[in-house]
């Protein structure tokens, strides 16, 4: 079995919640970057993200080279698309603690669905 020398990877961002949205959590499969530009009406904001894991056979498959971004606005559809995708098992662990973290920190639990 070959390993290649650069493993493609997944990143996670958090959007603070804004106006009359939601927090969101900014997930990009086949990330390129480190950091984020993203697009606001007032002004961009640049993101760094706070967990990177490798990428899924699944997820490679399906994202065929591109990058891909994925928004949730709460944790549980997050959970379903890492079971959809077979993230392994520590790296969801370890993303649960994240939001723990984000909870206390943040106060994402008044502005993100749980």
């Amino acid at each position: 079995m070959q390993h290649s020398v650069h493993k493609a990877c997944v990143r996670y961002y958090y959007l603070p919640a804004r106006h009359d949205k939601y927090a969101e959590i900014i997930e990009v499969v086949n990330s390129q970057h480190y950091t984020i530009d993203v697009p606001m009406w007032e002004e961009d904001i640049i993101l760094e993200p706070f967990y990177t894991r490798f990428i899924t056979t699944k997820e490679e498959k399906h994202c065929r080279g591109s990058e891909i971004w994925k928004l949730f606005s709460g944790w549980e559809k997050l959970y379903s698309d890492h079971q959809k995708y077979e993230v392994e098992e520590k790296d969801v662990l370890l993303l649960k603690e994240f939001k723990n973290t984000l909870l206390l920190s943040k106060g994402v639990s008044n502005n993100m669905v749980a």
